[in-house]
């Protein structure tokens, strides 16, 4: 019998990839989603698509990342353009931390929020637009 498909569509991979010396180095990722799915692969045929944290410098340099997060985690990159990127993972980090410090921080702008709310939701969708062609 053929196992079950489940896709799952992330702004990570369950993985993390990191410029090293000779190439590229290959993290599990150690998140709540990332550790829990990754107990399911055995009965599951999983496919992962999401940013792979990392900005390729050039095509052959994504090509082998692609590759590898294939063949060995079962995941597929989808790739922003360098400047959407760097924004992307700045407004997550913006927004992640006005999440954990909405009580005790300081207060914020109306317009930075919705700046980074605006930049996170056009990377999304590039995510988005990404996964439509692999899938």
């Amino acid at each position: 019998m053929k196992p079950e498909r489940l896709i799952v569509v992330s702004n990570r991979l369950p993985v993390r990839v990191q410029h090293g010396e000779e190439g590229f180095i290959y993290t599990p990722s150690v998140g709540g989603l990332a550790t829990t799915l990754n107990a399911l692969r055995g009965d599951l045929e999983m496919l992962w698509l999401g940013t792979p944290g990392i900005n390729a410098r050039d095509p052959q340099e994504f090509e082998a990342i692609r590759q590898a997060l294939a063949r060995e985690f079962g995941s597929v990159p989808v790739a922003l353009e360098a400047s959407q990127f760097k924004r992307y993972y700045a407004s997550i980090t913006f927004l992640n931390s006005r999440i954990m410090n909405m009580r005790s921080g300081p207060p914020i702008r109306k317009s930075t929020a919705n700046s980074a709310m605006r930049c996170w939701k056009s990377c999304v969708r590039g995510i988005a637009s990404g996964c439509t062609t692999i899938i």
